[in-house]
């Protein structure tokens, strides 16, 4: 069954990007997370089977892309995408690990193609963040470095990407929740560790606001945001973001594991005192 705790970087480690169906684009902000419709009959498939919440027909057919063209980035990120979407949805570890891996190799893929595509590093981040959730934790805080710098040069090819944001966000908020003993266990692993040493709660909420306001319609952003508010004591602030994103319409296919997830939680808060 999916774990409803997770121990290091949460279900934080998702900016699925996607391309805005030709409907949305006058009603929506000017940025919500979704790039440009494509301008290819192959790549508006796979976008339209990723926005029908077809994680694994988005999957399949950017890889037949890919398949017959190895540099096609375009394709190779949607790959990526896809991948993690399903690994997010798998109940079972083995098979979540799985998924992770394959959306890193594609993320890492588009990478080794151009190293300044935001599409690549931010997927990439996201999709060893999620594999951290299954290694030793000795090999966490190692990931959780290497998921800053990236998100580190995302902000800096684009500054104020929402993902990039509640990337810094949740690894700020996973180390401080760590522990003391735990926090300096894992500094002696490692040594120097940027994301270890400046990690604070004001570091958590400042990236987890921007990623919020910078893309409202993402509800994945609100809900981290809102745990990151129950850990501060700001209950109140905390229901507000869980209210407003149970308002917001799934555009991922994850979002409904998140909305289940943020539903369950704001009934809890409303039965106690």
């Amino acid at each position: 069954m999916r774990s409803c705790t997770l121990p290091f970087f949460g279900l934080a480690l998702l900016w699925i990007t996607l391309a805005r169906p030709v409907w949305a684009q006058d009603s929506l902000p000017a940025f919500d997370g979704l790039p440009p419709v494509p301008t290819r009959p192959d790549l508006s498939l796979v976008d339209s089977l990723y926005v029908a919440l077809d994680a694994r027909g988005s999957l399949e057919a950017a890889e037949e892309i890919a398949g017959a063209d190895s540099t096609d980035e375009e394709a190779i990120w949607r790959a990526s995408r896809a991948a993690l979407a399903l690994g997010l949805l798998a109940t079972e570890e083995s098979v979540q690990m799985e998924w992770y891996r394959r959306s890193a190799a594609h993320a890492a893929r588009v990478v080794a193609l151009d190293s300044l595509r935001v599409e690549g590093l931010y997927l990439l981040a996201a999709a060893e963040g999620r594999r951290a959730l299954q290694e030793s934790p000795r090999v966490i805080p190692q990931l959780a470095q290497e998921v800053w710098v990236l998100a580190q040069r995302v902000l800096a090819l684009e500054p104020g990407h929402p993902g990039a944001h509640n990337i810094l966000g949740k690894v700020n908020f996973e180390v401080m929740t760590l522990g003391r003993v735990k926090g300096f266990i894992a500094r002696l692993l490692t040594g120097d560790n940027t994301a270890l040493d400046s990690a604070s709660w004001v570091e958590a909420e400042r990236h987890q606001l921007a990623s919020v306001k910078g893309a409202p319609f993402m509800i994945l952003f609100r809900y981290e945001l809102a745990q990151t508010y129950l850990r501060l004591g700001r209950r109140a602030e905390a229901e507000l973001q869980l209210r407003e994103l149970l308002a917001l319409p799934v555009r991922h296919p994850p979002d409904a594991v998140w909305r289940e997830d943020a539903q369950r939680l704001l009934v809890r808060l409303e039965e106690s005192p």
